[in-house]
Formats: C-alpha cells, sequence, structure tokens
C-alpha cells in the first residue's frame, strides 16, 4: 500500500499557510491504550482515475493483554 502524509502549518504571526504531500509505502499507527472503539479514516484513490475518491471507515478495539 501506498500513499501520501498531508501535512498544513499556519503561521501564528502572519497567517502563511504551508501544506506538503509526503510520500509513504508502509504506515504504523499507534493503538490507543483506553478500551473505546475507534475510527480510523481513510481514502482511496485510483491509479487509473477511472473511479473517484472512496472514503472508508474501519473501527477498532485495543485487545485485553
Amino acid at each position: 500500500m501506498t500513499g501520501q502524509y498531508k501535512s498544513k502549518v499556519i503561521c501564528p504571526e502572519c497567517n502563511l499557510e504551508s501544506i506538503t504531500f509526503d510520500p509513504f509505502t508502509t504506515i504504523s499507527l499507534p493503538i490507543p491504550e483506553e478500551a473505546t472503539i475507534r475510527t480510523l479514516k481513510y481514502f482511496v484513490m485510483f491509479s487509473n482515475n477511472k473511479k473517484d475518491t472512496v472514503q472508508m471507515n474501519f473501527q477498532f478495539t485495543k485487545a485485553d493483554s
């Protein structure tokens, strides 16, 4: 799986906005310690541009040790 991180930073003094995209091929996600349901939202973009971007959600809970 490959994708891009989108970072947006705004200067508090001059309000200048910077947006960058950094590519990745793998991603590590932290699992929260609380036993609550979490939702990971992600977007799927097709490389052939024949389909629209699809938003998907993945819900998970941390397993008890």
